[in-house]
């Protein structure tokens, strides 16, 4: 509780508890570094493709639901636009959306190393293959910061995973 309240007031000083504790492979930590990672996906510019996004979420803004879905229908990525529409008609800022993209990434991928490493006696016993997994589960989540395509490969990849790693109807879903 008191780290996540540390994450809410300052974030950048609850990481260091928050490293630890993903070594120590406790699931909240993940958490709350999705929640961290969310963070800095808001502090990205709108640059390239992120700012033809949110030029995109200012035309929604102003559509009608009708409207809207004779417009999303003509666009290939249904999924953004909807969260992009949903999160203008709340009155939301579109950082918002990055926010989302980020965390639910970060999540799938933690996920994806706890399930791992509880399923590998080889590397929840031996510390140093430990720190060498997590250190390429930071080098797989540099990946997420390109927003749609980031994501649609980390939930492609969670999707693989399940449907091999014997949670099929998760991992086709």
């Amino acid at each position: 509780v008191i780290i996540f309240l540390l994450l809410i007031i300052y974030p950048i000083l609850s990481l260091p508890f928050i490293l630890y504790s993903m070594y120590k492979s406790q699931r909240w930590s993940f958490v709350a570094f999705a929640l961290f990672m969310g963070y800095i996906g808001v502090l990205i510019p709108p640059t390239g493709d992120l700012y033809r996004y949110q030029m995109d979420y200012y035309m929604y803004d102003g559509l009608s639901f009708s409207q809207f879905l004779i417009h999303a229908s003509l666009n290939f990525d249904y999924l953004l636009s909807f969260i992009s529409y949903f999160i203008g008609k709340i009155g939301l800022n579109f950082d918002i959306t990055r926010f989302l993209y980020n965390s639910v990434t970060y999540l799938l991928l933690g996920n994806i190393y706890l399930d791992i490493l509880n399923n590998n006696d080889y590397l929840k016993y031996n510390k140093r293959y430990r720190i060498f997994a997590l250190i390429i589960f930071f080098a797989l989540n540099l990946t997420s910061y390109c927003l749609r395509f980031g994501f649609s490969c980390v939930l492609f990849s969670y999707g693989i995973y399940k449907a091999i790693g014997g949670d099929s109807k998760k991992g086709y879903i």
